[in-house]
């Protein structure tokens, strides 16, 4: 068999599988049939070439469907024609086959046009990785595709020129539907009238009908007047779905944030609730004017502005009266119909109304439900819903599922099975039954042996359903005592709340490893180490990881590092999220944000991290309240209990937590008063560093954190250093400090191009390594390329001589089988400019005697001289609190001292980067609209070279700066003060967010600056290539230390050695 024949074969099993999610029964030789037809379409266009990508396309794209449209037509066919033949039926489920085809590529083009991210729990087509853009051109493959495939179905059928009429005419004004959908709401075109002809092109035309029409064709029904009646029917049920597709989209579920920015309110879109709002509202009034204020911007307090308006008119209640109205409407107009017989179709994707109230039914009592369970849930419930007749039925059917599931169970299964049964009961006696949908696909191989017979061709596409599963009883019992383990570690998530990021979101992929999965399920399998591979992470349309694999291992501490930008926050992100699946029963902790500010203490605040003994303590509380009314029976029960708690408690040392979480809190800066003070008092800084110490505290089997020395002083950060080298579990750490990474590191990650890799030992032998085996593949490339061209030199030159014709092919083959090596990868350099300045006179800067207080029985600094001229080259240390920001708001000018005198240069342009500079920046412009709002009158030009002075070059500098990672964000906002050319640089803090190398950059371009610079940094690598100066704030004077860094270290660390 040739190899095109061989992919020809693999491109008609796998429709034979998606068609068999379209088709429930029918004889294996129609199907083939069908099958030739569409491949032979292929053939004329090559597309075998390209086989693995269109495969991939139609199974994503069309299992992902509901498949109404193609089931509609055949059911209308078959009511229409009952005596009509197998031939005749598997026509007509054909031209179903291709309405679906048509359906799909116009969906894929919809989500483009909508910006959307995920369509039923799953990525947009123009979201997968490698797809992108290209997707526009696979939306036309699936059109074109549907429109050639009527030919090959009917052939010399009479029909045949009326049903491509209708399938050019659907495509035709379905772009004129979605041209309509694309314009801007405006107070013209906000109207019922409008939205009637927009929801008829757009959804009433091609999903409803299209496949009525073409079904009413095939049968030869020539009168009009079914026809006529059928196509308002048609409308009434475009207009209908139009306005439920809006309502979901602005009410529905609750977890669509990562969408929404691309809803219908944000995108500025005509919906009915719209219009149903400017209906209730009087022209200009001041509800009217607001509606239009926030409608149609990407923000999402914008959005939930309208969303109030909305709930204020009550447009959800005017939603449930237009329902059953519509509903009372269609069912009218079904009835008077010859295929009432099969009017369940009709509705079978609009009954939306109860799985609505259903989702809201699961998402008030299971409120972290996972969302694809649920939506499993709801499928079960509303296609099986005449099935459950109490609510025992319905805990047989999904209860198991979710005492399964990783979910809060502070609610009732009983109770929430009865609420479903009410809901189900309500819906099935309604006017309409609901819809059938194929319960299972049906597998071929099992019809094979009937390849020659004809069986009958079913009447409908619903196939008999499957017996409910029994629960395993036993099974149940072991889950129920998991429970109890599994809320803890619920509980303790709330340590690393989600980052909610704003317009785009990563999303990811790798391979799940079914046998540890299931021996994990088993109980055999508690191992605490990570491996998953081929993990495939993308933000937005860039791609961060390609089949890279993430190894950690219990005792290790990992330092991830790479460039900024790279994605190590995102894939720390999706590691504590639970995007990258990791072992069930691994507690990971990620520490990204400060703990809400509340009345508790800080001390409590770090206690109650560790639910398990919190749930012991308040179990020992009610134990002894209760035994003291008890009778004696119950009392020796409760006293066996509670001898059970003691025994927990000091399984896991709960005696020594106070100690213990005391002892944290006091290496993180907070004294003995200090962690009795509420966390509200305490600003972000501070409540992140009790967020640090809740984690440690804890100590889950994998700890995240996120350039942790960020905002720590450097007495802190080697508290820090110390605790950490005695770390129990997995550590993977992302931070821009050298000699923290030296301290701590025993392995690093190395996140570049697309990959992750592994080095032993810590950051300095990491470089070492990396420098030697990049130097290795060099050369290993360079003797290749030089190997390659005298080969081919000697191929050229005796390439037309017979005498060598042997000789000759024989190097050619061995040409063709060298391994390809490719150019070494090295990250280019990471280069930082200021811009030259005029030289002053010094001194630039004096302080004479200098005092200040922000309450007089507190001073902060006393009697303080100093002196700066344009060779300084300062770095302030101390402690947090120590007045180091104050000292360099006196200087700026934004505080005043008390006491004493200020004197700076009449020329002294000064650059003051704070802590929060990054914070500060406008988030939706891009960063040469910053510079030009920043500074009016910038030039393009000059714009474009203070960026690239900081590396912000290409499309980088035309993105939203909301885009940029924070390493980035920090290069613009130095950017910004380089713009005014100053010749003095004040900075505080200013390696947060930056890389390593970029760290280094800054300090060799703070060497070169031609002016004087003031820095307070805890980062030790910065100090000693910078620092000609190093002064201490201590008890509000300002002293210098002869000995540099090394001498204020050294006090550290006799400081440290105190306190243990």
């Amino acid at each position: 068999m040739s190899e095109c024949s061989v992919k020809f074969v693999c491109i008609k099993n796998a429709l034979k599988n998606v068609y068999n999610v379209f088709v429930s029964v029918g004889t294996v030789t129609l199907v083939n049939k069908f099958v030739c037809k569409v491949t032979t379409c292929a053939r004329m266009f090559s597309l075998h070439r390209y086989t693995k990508g269109c495969l991939q396309l139609l199974e994503y794209n069309l299992l992902g469907g509901k498949l109404i449209r193609g089931s509609l037509l055949l059911s209308i066919y078959e009511a229409l024609c009952p005596n009509s033949s197998a031939e005749m039926r598997n026509q007509a489920s054909q031209l179903g086959w291709a309405t679906e085809l048509l359906h799909a590529g116009l969906l894929i083009q919809d989500d483009i046009m909508d910006e959307s991210i995920k369509r039923r729990n799953h990525y947009c087509w123009h979201r997968m990785n490698d797809v992108g853009l290209k997707a526009v051109n696979d939306g036309l493959l699936l059109q074109a595709t549907a429109l050639m495939l009527p030919s090959y179905i009917l052939g010399t059928h009479p029909a045949l020129p009326a049903v491509e009429q209708e399938f050019q005419q659907a495509l035709f004004w379905t772009a004129i539907g979605q041209k309509m959908d694309c314009s801007r709401a405006t107070a013209t075109n906000s109207t019922l009238e409008w939205y009637r002809r927009l929801a008829l092109n757009k959804t009433g035309r091609y999903s409803f009908w299209l496949p009525t029409s073409v079904a009413l064709l095939i049968a030869d029904v020539k009168s009009n007047e079914p026809s006529d009646r059928l196509f308002r029917l048609c409308s009434l049920l475009g207009f209908y779905y139009q306005v439920q597709d809006d309502y979901i989209d602005c009410f529905g579920s609750s977890n669509k944030e990562e969408d929404e920015d691309c809803s219908d309110i944000a995108t500025g879109r005509v919906t009915w609730p719209l219009i149903t709002a400017l209906e209730m509202l009087p022209p200009s009034s001041s509800e009217w004017n607001n509606l239009w204020a926030n409608y149609g911007i990407r923000e999402r307090r914008h959005v939930e502005s309208v969303k109030a308006i909305y709930a204020k008119l009550g447009v959800k209640e005017r939603y449930s009266q237009l329902e059953q109205e519509l509903r009372k409407d269609i069912s009218a107009l079904i009835s008077d119909l010859a295929c009432s017989a099969n009017s369940e179709t009709w509705l079978g994707s609009l009954d939306c109304k109860s799985v609505m109230s259903l989702k809201e039914c699961l998402e008030a009592n299971v409120p972290d439900l996972d969302s694809t369970i649920k939506e499993y849930i709801l499928n079960v419930l509303t296609e099986n819903a005449g099935m459950f007749e109490s609510a025992l039925d319905v805990e047989e059917a999904v209860g198991p599922l979710l005492l399964s599931c990783n979910v809060n169970m502070d609610f009732s299964i009983v109770k929430l099975c009865q609420e479903i049964v009410e809901l189900l009961k309500k819906n099935v006696n309604a006017s309409l039954p609901l819809a059938g949908k194929l319960l299972a696909p049906v597998h071929l191989a099992s019809l094979h042996s009937e390849s020659n017979s004809t069986p009958a061709f079913p009447s409908t596409l619903k196939c008999p359903p499957r017996s409910m599963s029994q629960p395993d009883v036993k099974k149940l019992e072991k889950v129920e005592k998991k429970l109890l383990l599994k809320q803890e570690k619920r509980e303790s998530k709330g340590l690393c709340r989600p980052h909610s990021t704003g317009e785009l979101t990563a999303s990811v992929s790798h391979r799940i490893n079914r046998r540890e999965e299931n021996s994990e399920a088993r109980g055999q399998n508690l191992t605490r180490d990570i491996n998953v591979e081929s993990i495939d992470v993308s933000y937005g349309n860039k791609r961060l990881l390609v089949n890279a694999d993430l190894r950690m291992y219990k005792g290790k501490r990992y330092g991830l590092v790479g460039r900024n930008g790279v994605g190590k926050t995102t894939l720390l992100r999706m590691i504590s999220s639970g995007n990258i699946q990791l072992p069930s029963h691994m507690r990971i902790l990620h520490v990204e944000q400060e703990v809400e500010g509340d009345d508790t203490l800080v001390i409590d605040s770090v206690l109650q991290a560790d639910t398990r003994r919190q749930k012991l303590l308040q179990e020992e509380g009610r134990i002894r309240e209760g035994m003291g009314s008890t009778s004696d029976k119950s009392a020796d029960q409760l006293s066996v209990r509670l001898q059970e708690v003691y025994e927990e408690l000091q399984a896991i040392e709960a005696d020594k937590a106070f100690a213990r979480a005391a002892g944290i809190l006091f290496g993180l800066g907070f004294d003995s008063e200090s962690q009795k003070r509420p966390t509200k008092e305490y600003s972000g800084g501070w409540r992140m560093r009790v967020a640090l110490a809740r984690a440690l505290f804890v100590r889950p089997d994998l700890l995240l954190l996120d350039e942790p020395t960020n905002m720590l002083d450097m007495k802190t950060v080697l508290w820090l250093e110390n605790y950490l080298l005695t770390w129990p579990t997995i550590l993977c750490v992302v931070s821009h400090d050298r000699e923290f990474l030296n301290n701590v590191a025993t392995e690093i990650i190395y996140m570049h191009n697309l990959r992750l890799e592994y080095y032993n030992g810590n950051y300095d032998q990491f470089e070492k390594t990396k420098t030697e085996l990049l130097a290795n593949q060099q050369r290993e490339y360079e003797a290749q390329k030089m190997h390659r061209a005298h080969v081919q030199e000697f191929i050229d030159r005796f390439r037309y001589n017979a005498k060598r014709a042997s000789l000759v092919q024989s190097k050619i083959k061995m040409l063709e089988k060298l391994p390809e090596l490719l150019p070494v990868e090295v990250d280019p350099p990471v280069v930082i400019k200021f811009p030259p300045c005029d030289s002053l006179n010094p001194p630039i800067i004096q302080l004479e005697n200098v005092s200040f207080h922000y309450a007089k029985e507190r001073p902060v600094l006393r009697n303080v001289n100093f002196s700066a001229s344009m060779e300084s080259r300062i770095c302030l240390v101390g402690d947090n609190g120590s007045g180091k920001t104050t000292f360099l708001k006196l200087i700026v000018g934004m505080l005043d001292p008390v006491k004493g005198e200020r004197r700076l240069h009449r020329l002294l342009k000064v650059a003051y980067f704070t802590q929060h500079h990054v914070d500060q920046l406008v988030m939706d412009v891009n960063p040469v609209e910053l510079i030009q709002q920043r500074y009016p009158g910038t030039k393009y030009e000059e714009c474009r070279s203070a960026l690239g002075r900081f590396g912000i070059t290409g499309d980088l500098a035309l993105q939203r700066i909301s885009t940029l990672s924070g390493g980035q964000k920090s290069r613009l906002a130095f950017s910004l003060l380089s713009v005014m050319k100053p010749n003095f640089l004040i900075l505080d803090e200013p390696t947060n967010h930056l890389d390593i190398e970029t760290v280094d950059a800054l300090g060799e371009a703070l060497r070169q600056f031609g002016g004087g610079v003031i820095v307070v940094t805890h980062e030790e690598r910065l100090i000693k290539m910078v620092c000609k100066e190093l002064l201490i704030i201590r008890d509000g004077i300002v002293t210098q230390l002869e000995g540099g860094i090394e001498e204020y270290k050294a006090c550290i660390q006799k400081e440290l050695a105190k306190l243990i």
